[in-house]
C-alpha cells in the first residue's frame, strides 16, 4: 500500500482507488482485501506508472487504458480532470 500511496502523491496522478474483488470479505480479522484492479486518473505514460507501480514485483499484467465504459460498473469514481485519463492496473 505504502507504493499506492506513493504514486497518489505525486502532481501527475490526480487520484487512486482500489477496486475490490466480488470474492473480498471486509469483515476479515486480518483485514486482507483482494483488489480486482487499481484504478489511476494520471497524465503518466503507461511505461512510467507501470515502473512507479513496480508491476513485476505485485505480479501483475501491467496498466490497461480504460473507455467510458469500462467505468460503468465502479461507483464513486472521482472527476477526471483535464489531460488526465484513467488506467487500471490489473491481474488476470
Amino acid at each position: 500500500m505504502a507504493r499506492l500511496r506513493d504514486v497518489a502523491a505525486r502532481d501527475d496522478v490526480e487520484w487512486v482507488r482500489v477496486a475490490l474483488h466480488d470474492d473480498t470479505q471486509l469483515d476479515d480479522a486480518d483485514g486482507d482485501v483482494i483488489a480486482e484492479s487499481v484504478l489511476f486518473a494520471t497524465t503518466l505514460p503507461t511505461t512510467e506508472l507501470e515502473e512507479a507501480v513496480d508491476i513485476a514485483w505485485l505480479h501483475s499484467d501491467g496498466i490497461v487504458e480504460s473507455d467510458e465504459s469500462s467505468l460503468e460498473d465502479y461507483t464513486e469514481v472521482p472527476a477526471v480532470p483535464g489531460h488526465h485519463r484513467v488506467v487500471f492496473l490489473v491481474w488476470d
